[in-house]
C-alpha cells in the first residue's frame, strides 16, 4: 500500500466516515481477508449505499465479486 493509499484510508476513517460505517468497512475487509465473498459483498454494498462514492468500498465490492466469479458484477462495481 502507497504513501497516498494510506493518506485516504486515513482521510476516510478518521476524519469522514462516521463510526458505523467505520466499522462496517473493517467487518468487510476482514471478510474479504478470509475469503467470505457473500459477506463481504453485502457489507460493501451497504456501505456503497450510504456513500456511493467512497472508493475504496467500491474496490472492495468489486473484488468480493471476483471472488464469487461474478464477473459482470465486478466490472458494474468499478464502473459505477
Amino acid at each position: 500500500m502507497g504513501f497516498l493509499d494510506r493518506v485516504g484510508r486515513f482521510l476516510d476513517d478518521v476524519l469522514l466516515l462516521p463510526d458505523e460505517l467505520r466499522a462496517d468497512l473493517a467487518a468487510a475487509e476482514a471478510a474479504l481477508e478470509a475469503e467470505l465473498f457473500p459477506e463481504a459483498e453485502e457489507l460493501f454494498a451497504g456501505v456503497r449505499a450510504e456513500r456511493p462514492t467512497l472508493t475504496r468500498a467500491a474496490l472492495g465490492l468489486a473484488r468480493a465479486r471476483n471472488g464469487r466469479g461474478d464477473r459482470r458484477g465486478t466490472l458494474a462495481a468499478l464502473a459505477s
